[in-house]
């Protein structure tokens, strides 16, 4: 009696056997105001993802926002690319993250610039977090009411309670006022804390709060708003 085996070999497991991870979409935002930046491409290439994704992110009003949907799983680099109106690429920048099909943290990208000393700061995220107003300048003493809002990465609104915090509390004194609002006061200044002026000089009695930032004026702070997975920060 005669056996014969047959076999086949296989540099590598199915396809099927791989399994599908889904797809994840974040959301793009980034401040390009003081730059010439018209428009930001976006890269997204991995091992299994044989043609890199591309994705272009619109601007306006010193502003781009946009989302981009790529497939889940692990060592994903996204590489994004600034350009000007005429086309020249101004900055670039990039990072090696694991995606996932569900929601995912924020995760900031600072774009160098290729020519002068602006960078740019482009935050991705499952949610997105806007404050409004923007910016404020308050006397001493004074308040403003801050709100975020929390939206997907689509672009859709979206419940959820917004932690709020202060850089400089001397300066930005931040107290919640509900799920997505907060009360910002301007303190009176402590002798010999948080204030330094030539003798004879009366301080400037404006305060004003930001968003972000590692250096800041003593009369500046940094107002960070959290919510879900975003994170807002103004300068």
């Amino acid at each position: 009696m005669a056996v014969l085996a047959v076999g086949a070999c296989l540099a590598r497991e199915p396809t099927a056997s791989q399994p599908d991870l889904g797809e994840a979409t974040l959301a793009v935002r980034a401040d390009v105001s003081g730059t010439p930046v018209a428009t930001v491409v976006v890269q997204v290439s991995a091992p299994d993802i044989p043609v890199a994704l591309v994705f272009n992110i619109a601007v306006a009003g010193g502003i781009a926002t946009g989302s981009i949907t790529l497939p889940a799983g692990s060592r994903r680099t996204i590489l994004m690319q600034a350009f000007d109106a005429g086309g020249v690429e101004t900055h670039a920048g990039s990072v090696t993250i694991d995606i996932q099909p569900s929601a995912n943290p924020s995760v900031t990208i600072v774009l160098v610039p290729l020519a002068g000393d602006v960078p740019i700061s482009v935050t991705l995220g499952s949610v997105s977090v806007t404050v409004t107003p923007a910016l404020d300048t308050l006397l001493i003493g004074d308040t403003v009411t801050l709100t975020a809002a929390l939206r997907d990465a689509n672009g859709n609104p979206i419940p959820g309670q917004v932690g709020w915090g202060s850089l400089l509390p001397g300066v930005a004194l931040v107290v919640s006022t509900g799920t997505q609002s907060v009360r910002v006061t301007a303190p009176a200044p402590r002798a010999g804390r948080g204030w330094s002026r030539p003798m004879g000089a009366r301080p400037d009695r404006r305060r004003s709060w930001s968003g972000g930032g590692t250096s800041l004026p003593q009369d500046r702070a940094a107002v960070t708003a959290r919510g879900g997975r975003g994170t807002c920060r103004r300068r």
